[in-house]
């Protein structure tokens, strides 16, 4: 589980699942920094609320 790092490039080697969790996509998304790519691309399953994290 990760947030917006780029620590899920390295982990990628891996091959595992990864599920990124962004609490705040609203905000972060209109912020200077934004992203380097669409974040529909990113390898995993993104989680906005705590809710649905798994356990």
């Amino acid at each position: 589980m990760t947030d917006y790092s780029s620590v899920f490039f390295d982990y990628a080697i891996l091959k595992k699942p990864m599920l990124f969790y962004m609490y705040d996509l609203e905000d972060y998304k209109d912020s200077i920094r934004g992203f380097y790519f669409g974040i529909d691309r990113l390898p995993g399953r993104i989680v906005t609320r705590q809710e649905e994290l798994p356990e």
